[in-house]
């Protein structure tokens, strides 16, 4: 399962396995919360065990330090293990010079293709280009060419539309 904001609360989850901890939400309640669905334990499987990786941010780590230490109100064994601290590296190096590691790129080319969506609707990048210029000359703010070009697949009166306005015959 992949989801933003959605395991704290409000659904009924009844364990994970593993949490990766990536949210800006930084509070102690949304981290327990979160960190709740993964501590639970299965009385058909004692030796399943939960795991949550969070970066080594302080305020997490600091939070991750205090829940372990409320020992008595969580399953054995819970514990923290962090990767080694890392020792800031200094490369100095001379004006205009490539050092071994550095990424050249050697070319680059980006080209516009078709769009499709889940419905099997598909829009070349043609009609797409038409309902950019659509949206521009409009100023439309909420729309985007691709979901315009899609809708103007199966609505003649819209292709035209996007056709005239763009001043292609």
């Amino acid at each position: 399962m992949v989801a933003v904001n959605m395991v704290s609360e409000g659904v009924d989850i009844r364990r994970l396995r593993a949490v990766v901890y990536l949210t800006n939400r930084l509070t102690l309640l949304s981290f327990r919360q979160i960190l709740g669905r993964v501590v639970r334990t299965d009385t058909n499987n004692v030796d399943d065990h939960g795991r949550v990786y969070l970066p080594a941010d302080p305020t997490l780590v600091e939070m991750a330090n205090d829940v372990t230490a409320e020992a008595n109100l969580l399953p054995p064994p819970m514990r923290i293990v962090t990767d080694a601290p890392r020792v800031p590296s200094v490369v100095i190096h001379e004006e205009g010079a490539v050092s071994p590691g550095d990424f050249v790129s050697l070319d680059s080319i980006g080209e516009r293709g078709s769009a499709s969506d889940t419905a099997g609707r598909e829009v070349d990048a043609g009609l797409i280009a038409l309902a950019a210029t659509y949206i521009q000359r409009k100023g439309l703010t909420a729309t985007d060419p691709v979901s315009l070009a899609l809708a103007a697949t199966e609505k003649p009166e819209l292709r035209e539309a996007l056709e005239r306005e763009s001043g292609i015959p």
